[in-house]
């Protein structure tokens, strides 16, 4: 009887011969369940027809599984995909150790700005701060969501009045907080620079 994995692990799962292409590459799977094929033969199901033998297995194969208290194995994707694959056409017990990585979108919501503002230094900004972040060469991409609508010259003075004073309390923010990692950097400096001070001192 082949035992590579038991309900509940997961991980990056191989499967031989002519399972070999049921599981997709890369993609981690969750064991669901484990039957033996007496066990679903005594509920009624029928592991020849449902997992054998549209895969070309022999009969005799089948038989010899059976004979020697085999299981089907159930696997599920994320997306909720269920492959069964019988033991013995496992590869070993699955990868748990490997890293996974997702495509991830950003999206970040502006709101409403006039139609004749340009984004292209804003653009450029956040593709230079999501490089410097994550190596990553990303594309920003201007989406238009809903209407467009128009206000009184005077109303848009005033919120425009508005959105200078809060780009202007933002950045002196900005200033702010960089004065005081730059404090906190220098502390760091001279609280390291004491402790090695006090070691050499220690052991002179």
């Amino acid at each position: 009887m082949t035992t590579v994995a038991a309900i509940g692990s997961k991980g990056l799962f191989q499967a031989l011969g002519a399972f070999s292409n049921d599981l997709k590459p890369g993609v981690q799977y969750t064991c669901v369940q484990v039957s033996t094929l007496a066990g679903m033969l005594a509920l009624g199901d029928d592991p020849w027809d449902e997992v054998y033998k549209n895969k070309g297995i022999s009969r005799t194969e089948y038989d010899t599984h059976l004979w020697q208290g085999e299981s089907i194995i159930a696997l599920q994707a994320a997306d909720g995909a269920l492959v069964k694959i019988p033991m013995p056409y496992i590869a070993g017990t699955p990868d748990a150790a490997g890293v996974t990585y997702r495509h991830i979108h950003m999206v970040l919501d502006l709101g409403v700005l006039p139609a004749t503002m340009s984004l292209a230094a804003l653009k450029e900004t956040i593709v230079d701060v999501t490089l410097s972040m994550t190596g990553l060469k990303s594309v920003a991409a201007l989406v238009n969501v809903g209407p467009e609508y128009m206000v009184t010259a005077e109303k848009s003075a005033v919120i425009e009045a508005l959105r200078a004073q809060d780009i202007q309390d933002g950045n002196a923010l900005s200033t702010r907080l960089a004065a005081a990692h730059n404090v906190i950097d220098a502390q760091s400096q001279a609280i390291a620079e004491l402790e090695q001070h006090i070691i050499e001192s220690d052991g002179g």
